[in-house]
């Protein structure tokens, strides 16, 4: 049985938007991070396989890490980026890595 709370007052839920907004914000910003992070990552490790400096399981281990990354700012576990979009980002920037790895490793 919860107890009986009063309603908030104008101001108290003034504040609890201002609170609510500013948690979406730094955790958009924390997302947005994690984006640029999988792409670094991915495409960094795609032209190390490309070169044949590392193995595409290795690779995948150190990504799938990455991928399954939750907010460390979050008292419940909430994904930085969804699992299918973090998927696509890292195989379009771990295949370019690919790409540019066997180009460099041709000259």
């Amino acid at each position: 049985h919860w107890p009986e709370c009063p309603p908030l007052t104008d101001a108290e839920r003034e504040l609890v938007h201002k609170h609510l907004d500013a948690f979406a914000t730094e955790h958009e910003t924390r997302v947005d991070e994690h984006v640029r992070r999988l792409e670094r990552v991915a495409r960094s490790l795609g032209r190390r396989v490309g070169r044949g400096d590392c193995t595409v399981e290795s690779a995948t281990r150190r990504l799938d890490g990455l991928v399954e990354a939750t907010d460390p700012e979050c008292v419940i576990p909430i994904a930085l980026v969804p699992y299918a979009m973090a998927q696509e980002i890292i195989g379009a920037a771990f295949a370019a890595g690919v790409k540019a790895g066997r180009r460099a490793g041709q000259h």
